[in-house]
């Protein structure tokens, strides 16, 4: 039985560990802060793909997506991104 409640308080000591800790940002993209291009036109211009993230490590790609354009106050912007 003593070793039953060792082994338990050794496993809820563990557990309040692992529950303390934070866990770290792989990537994040902050798009709600993106500047639009031109300052006024909605939109992705083409050459902002791939995006690097905004907080850590990694890229943000398109891929099999509808590629039409449309120019928008003398910016060239993807019409669509779903």
């Amino acid at each position: 039985m003593k070793h039953l409640a060792t082994h338990l308080l050794h496993g809820l000591a563990a557990a309040s560990l692992i529950t303390a800790t934070q866990a770290d940002t792989i990537a994040y993209w902050d798009q709600n802060s993106n500047g639009l291009p031109g300052g006024s036109a909605f939109g992705f211009v083409t050459t902002a793909f791939p995006q690097a993230a905004s907080q850590g490590s990694g890229t943000l790609s398109l891929a099999n997506f509808d590629t039409s354009t449309a120019v928008v106050t003398g910016n060239t912007v993807f019409s669509t991104i779903e």
